[in-house]
């Protein structure tokens, strides 16, 4: 929706640290993982006087995104509420800051020449409005600002309009690129001529509109139907669940389709924040990623039921996995000298080329010599008994180890599964209510700028 900022005339001019802060602001960027790129970026690559207006509700984020990753210097005006530092590096940074609520006052045409003069871009943040043909003019800002500059008599200045397009990523995204695209600029003098009065800022309006719903980060309609699609699934299955749980609840989530008004607001949010439905996107493939995997867990499970479900056998493994433990160490270390031989002439591959009768006599004959070389290191350093008694552990604890390695595989990762089961159910539950929260956030931020939420 339009709104207006001030621009008083003592701040025309840009701040002498302007690229101290510029530099300062463009290390905080590469310092937390933002990339910035900047797409057509050639189209202000001239000194000409230029309005940016910038497809994106009003954020201090993306206004420093602005001024990072654009060369020349920028002035935007925004108006949203900043603390004390905030306020204070906008300052340095030549932005105009309107608090919320504060009385607004026009842009003057004085200050606002003088800062095009000294070689800045003034950039609006601007909404697209409808604007339909038997209805009263809409005078955007940045469309009524580049007309009276355009056709002031203390100077008419030859401005462009330039659409630009922001994809800012879900704040989750640490490493996400904040992309700014510079659309075709649209020269003020190709609408003077529409007529006297409002007209010319109407035509103005209405293309910078048009340009600013062709939004180049937007999903294609049919990704757009199939996320609202899935976001309905998503719903429905957080009704049923909340009505089961209901005691004498008869009524069923069948035919739950998304309201207009939640589809008019996804489709608005895809045309003005498409990093933000991106953002939904990403949660819904976490919560499915959740769901498929609980799902899996959930069928190796009831496959393995034959002995999972008596508590004795399934104490008996647990007990099994944990005390013999000790036992399956012992062996590893013990045979870690034959495994590295049998790995390094490749007698470990199934598919060894090969008699399996000699391949088999093979890895024996290793497995003995390293027995009969590990023997004697124990008899040389703690003398023959110890020497005996360490022999007689060594093929007990090898097919031990054996053995152990299948109760792994077999049995300890399924009771792991078995036990870890209603955590990865409550993981997709409440990975399933954030994004429910994430739509109605979205849903009552749409409402509200509609007026339709104080």
């Amino acid at each position: 929706m339009p709104s207006s900022y001030g621009l008083p005339d003592e701040q025309a001019a840009l701040p002498r640290a302007y690229g101290f802060f510029r530099a300062l602001v463009r290390v905080g960027f590469s310092l937390a993982g933002r990339k910035l790129r900047i797409l057509r970026g050639e189209t202000l690559s001239s000194e000409a006087p230029a309005i940016l207006a910038i497809h994106h509700p009003p954020s201090f984020f993306v206004a420093l995104a602005l001024v990072a990753g654009s060369e020349r210097p920028v002035r935007c005006l925004l108006n949203v509420e900043l603390g004390f530092w905030g306020r204070a590096l906008a300052r340095w940074l030549g932005m105009i800051v309107g608090e919320t609520g504060s009385e607004k006052r026009a842009l003057g045409l004085d200050a606002a020449r003088e800062a095009l003069a000294n070689g800045a871009v003034i950039a609006l943040f601007q909404e697209p409005q409808a604007l339909p043909e038997d209805s009263a003019p809409v005078e955007f800002d940045a469309a009524q600002l580049a007309v009276r500059l355009s056709t002031a008599p203390a100077g008419p200045l030859e401005l462009t309009l330039v659409p630009v397009q922001i994809f800012m990523p879900d704040a989750r995204d640490r490493a996400g690129e904040v992309i700014i695209y510079f659309g075709i600029p649209l020269a003020c003098r190709d609408f003077l001529a529409a007529g006297a009065g409002k007209e010319p800022v109407r035509r103005l309006a209405g293309a910078l509109d048009q340009s600013l719903r062709q939004n180049v980060f937007s999903l294609m309609d049919d990704e757009l139907d199939l996320l609202m699609e899935d976001l309905e699934e998503v719903l429905r299955a957080d009704l049923e669940e909340d009505w089961a749980a209901r005691p004498g609840w008869k009524q069923t989530a069948e035919g739950f389709t998304l309201s207009a008004f939640l589809a008019e607001c996804l489709r608005e949010m895809n045309a003005a924040d498409p990093g933000r439905l991106v953002g939904l996107r990403d949660q819904l493939d976490a919560y499915r990623e959740a769901q498929r995997r609980g799902s899996l867990a959930k069928l190796e499970v009831e496959a393995a039921a034959s002995w999972l479900a008596p508590p004795a056998t399934r104490l008996w493994y647990w007990l099994e996995s944990i005390l013999g433990l000790p036992i399956a160490f012992y062996g590893f270390v013990n045979h870690l000298l034959a495994w590295a031989i049998l790995s390094w002439r490749g007698l470990l591959k199934k598919e060894t080329e090969g008699d399996p009768t000699t391949l088999w006599f093979l890895r024996g004959l290793v497995l003995a010599g390293c027995y009969a070389a590990q023997i004697a290191v124990c008899g040389y350093l703690w003398g023959r008994a110890a020497a005996g008694y360490y022999a007689l552990t060594l093929p007990v604890a090898g097919g031990y180890l054996w053995r152990y390695r299948w109760l792994a595989r077999a049995r300890t990762r399924l009771l792991f599964v078995a036990a870890r089961l209603p955590r990865g159910e409550e993981k997709a539950r409440r990975l399933r209510k954030q994004l429910i929260a994430e739509i109605d956030a979205s849903r009552d931020a749409c409402a509200q700028a509609r007026g339709i939420i104080p």
